[in-house]
């Protein structure tokens, strides 16, 4: 008999109802060919129930490209929602991360329908995603007894951190510990010399109930660190690639208005390695209105022009846009033009769509 109708309903080219015959079989791997071969051709309203299916099996990846193919957008941004506040609950931050990067995805197709707010949301995800990700490591390096990351990865991590989240109080990051984040960004500034950051963070961990593990530690350390120099090490400064400002590391406390992870100076965004969360060598332009994406990359992929007295084309144009700032809040990516495009070196740039960066 299921041999029979399944015959039926390929001749007739009934695909709903074969769908639903295989679901009432469990036949879950003849559902999955069906829809891997002719699910744009499947009703919305056979797709839904056959990814319930799926994720009453725990195939929620599956399930998500079944909610794709079928524009059911709403149900798999709460799929994924739900996904990841599991893995916050299970303390699997790095599994929520990945969750709320794929739901940055699903957010950017709605763009077109909803608008400014939409892309606020987007931008919200999208840094719940990547402290999600960094806080992966602070949470391993305060629960687990041994640790195979640097002293000073551990402490760019935990600054990042800390930066997006005082920086953003409205974006909410259940199951982030503040205080272990705090705890390990004061012990890693004491041991890579970031003295004067490192008062300022012990001062700051006096406000909070601290562990009872941690608090004669942190006492103790709170003295110990008053005999220290009142200076950070300056290698550990983050220094703007596009003005040249070294950042200080103590601002982050003793400012009131804190941009997350930008240059204080000229408000260029830091752009970060999330190997070792340092600043990476990069500087944000974009083409001149008038310049399409497509004809920039190809001016970009020309022979640069010999340039006079060894002068910079690019680095003049920066210069000029610095100039031209008031403040950091008025920041905006450096502008080029088809002279300027022409002349970077295309091995030494890295290409987005509608966002440029060149080392």
């Amino acid at each position: 008999e299921y041999d029979c109708a399944k015959d039926v309903f390929l001749k007739l080219n009934d695909l709903s109802e074969l769908m639903k015959l295989y679901m009432q079989l469990n036949d879950w791997d003849a559902a999955a060919s069906l829809m891997q071969q002719r699910g744009r051709a499947l009703d919305k309203g056979i797709l839904l129930p056959y990814a319930e299916g799926l994720l009453l099996q725990d195939r929620f990846g599956e399930a998500l490209e079944v909610y794709s193919k079928g524009g059911l957008v709403e149900y798999s941004r709460r799929m994924l929602k739900q996904l990841a506040d599991n893995a916050i609950m299970e303390c699997r931050f790095k599994d929520a991360s990945y969750f709320f990067w794929l739901l940055t995805k699903e957010q950017l197709k709605m763009q077109n329908e909803e608008g400014a707010r939409n892309f606020q949301d987007y931008k919200d995800t999208l840094l719940r995603a990547k402290i999600y990700y960094a806080y992966q490591r602070i949470f391993d390096y305060c629960t687990e007894p041994f640790t195979s990351l640097q002293s000073e990865v551990l402490f760019q991590t935990a600054y990042f951190i800390c930066l997006c989240i005082i920086s953003t109080p409205e974006v909410h990051v259940g199951g982030v510990s503040i205080v272990s984040v705090l705890y390990t960004l004061a012990k890693q500034a004491k041991n890579n010399g970031a003295f004067k950051l490192a008062r300022a963070v012990y001062t700051h961990l006096q406000e909070f109930k601290l562990p009872r593990k941690w608090r004669e530690i942190i006492e103790v350390d709170s003295l110990k660190i008053q005999g220290k120099p009142t200076e950070d090490n300056e290698e550990l400064l983050h220094v703007c690639y596009r003005c040249g400002a070294s950042n200080y590391l103590y601002s982050l406390f003793s400012q009131r208005n804190v941009v997350c992870d930008t240059c204080s100076s000229c408000g260029h965004p830091f752009i970060r390695c999330f190997i070792n969360f340092d600043v990476l060598p990069l500087v944000e332009f974009t083409p001149d209105a008038s310049i399409s994406e497509d004809k920039a990359i190809k001016l970009i992929h020309e022979m640069p022009p010999v340039e006079p007295d060894n002068s910079d084309t690019f680095d003049a144009v920066v210069t000029e846009a610095l100039d031209n700032q008031i403040d950091a809040e008025s920041y905006s990516p450096v502008t080029l033009g088809t002279g300027a495009l022409r002349s970077l070196r295309r091995g030494e740039g890295f290409f987005f769509p509608c966002l440029f960066s060149w080392v």
